[in-house]
């Protein structure tokens, strides 16, 4: 029972370890993904009954082909390029493989200590404002550098997802005392907004909107349009005065039309944020077009082509030399693996933030259980929005935290779940306090 109870206990700590581990200097993401993998094979060999596997595979079967195409595409491009891609076959198999055996895992284990995880995100918001704010104080006027751990706007988009999930727990009660706990969320949630403010970052504020309509899903329990209204006007003023509080927002917006106004009619080589994406998006869809269907076989192929894009005065020689990726997920994906690479990857978002959003209108789950879907709809959305002008599964960090958070979530929200766990003992009774 002790090791039953360590593993346990383990596994949650894992789950809570690894937001923080990717916001901050500690590193070491994937060793703890590969850990917390190895945990998941454990519990899912010796905790895994006939009923269990029964259930698992005729609910999840859909899903989990879904997550797994990716991996089944690369390697069909490989082949016929005659070149193995071991880098993105990693990711597309951390992505399909990490969900698969962390739901199988957290099915078997009791809901209410896989809760507690939820701290995990509470702290890491703390802790990438912390670093936020030092790294503002050490180059105030200009942009935080954030280099050292990810670029500005993928820590932004991150913090923005783990505040958002940190706001949709505090519909959880984690702890004995109520009060105290959900003051703590509170602040937690206010000081991730204040964090992705420094950051400067534009693009991680156009999911707020999206994730306070998720929560109106969760807590209106009938969403007439009357509500829809006031969730929207609600939405609206978020933005509208965090844009106006903010002068250096307003000034980084204006920036941004006016790049892309000078790069559409005046100079389409010029060197800036939003004119470098528009070069690396025209070059991303002209080799798109040289293999549409299974692309070039490689996302490494994108900045050894770059070149040659620089002699013909598609992207500058700059943007060239200083950019390897097209900062758009879905892009690098139809370039790489073409259109059947582009249908694998929507997968990955779609195929769970379906189930998701299936969990949060069902009148069959309780709250708690659709807290958990909306905790897993607001991971894919959030994802997916950003992937529109960033590539957030550039690293295995970010990929592992990815398909950790979806799996979770999943087990969160599936209404059957309570049918199936272990009951608690008094030692994970006393953990999940």
């Amino acid at each position: 029972m002790l090791r039953q109870i360590s593993i346990t206990q383990s596994f949650v700590l894992l789950i809570a370890l690894l937001p923080i581990m990717v916001l901050s200097e500690i590193g070491r993401t994937s060793a703890g993904f590969i850990l917390l993998m190895c945990l998941s094979s454990y519990v899912c060999i010796f905790k895994f009954e006939r009923n269990k596997a029964i259930y698992y595979f005729s609910n999840y079967r859909y899903l989990l082909v879904a997550l797994f195409l990716n991996a089944a595409v690369i390697l069909i491009s490989s082949t016929y390029h005659g070149k193995f891609s071991g880098s993105d076959f990693e990711r597309a198999l951390r992505l399909g493989a990490g969900v698969a055996l962390l739901l199988g895992a957290s099915l078997s284990l009791n809901i209410n200590v896989l809760k507690q995880a939820a701290w995990g995100f509470l702290i890491s918001v703390w802790v990438a404002t912390y670093y936020v704010v030092e790294a503002t104080l050490a180059s105030f006027p200009e942009r935080p550098d954030l280099d050292f751990i990810h670029n500005a706007v993928t820590y932004g988009n991150v913090l923005i997802i783990v505040t958002a999930i940190s706001s949709f727990s505090m519909g959880w009660r984690l702890t004995p005392y109520k009060n105290v706990e959900l003051i703590f969320k509170f602040l937690t949630v206010i000081v991730g907004l204040i964090g992705l403010l420094l950051t400067q970052t534009r693009g991680a504020w156009l999911a707020v909107p999206v994730f306070i309509m998720i929560g109106s899903l969760i807590f209106f329990r009938n969403l007439n349009w009357k509500k829809l209204t006031v969730s929207l006007g609600l939405a609206l003023l978020v933005l509208i005065g965090t844009f106006t509080a903010s002068s250096t927002l307003r000034d980084r917006l204006a920036t941004g039309f006016h790049e892309i106004s000078e790069c559409i009619s005046t100079n389409t080589l010029a060197f800036s944020s939003m004119c470098n994406r528009i070069q690396l998006w025209h070059a991303s869809l002209l080799m798109f077009k040289q293999n549409p269907l299974l692309g070039s076989g490689s996302t490494a192929n994108f900045s050894k082509a770059l070149p040659s894009f620089a002699e013909q005065k598609i992207v500058s020689q700059q943007v060239a030399k200083e950019f390897g990726e097209p900062h758009n997920e879905f892009l690098q994906q139809l370039s790489a693996f073409g259109l059947f690479g582009f249908i694998a990857l929507l997968m990955v978002y779609v195929a769970p933030g379906y189930v998701f959003l299936r969990r949060i209108r069902s009148q069959k789950g309780d709250l708690s259980s659709k807290i958990g879907a909306g905790i897993g709809l607001s991971i894919c959305t959030g994802f997916f929005i950003f992937g529109l002008t960033e590539l957030m599964f550039r690293t295995m960090h970010m990929v592992s935290l990815y398909a950790v958070m979806v799996g979770w979530a999943l087990a969160l929200s599936d209404p059957n779940h309570t049918r199936f766990c272990t009951p608690l003992s008094s030692a994970e009774h006393n953990f999940s306090k």
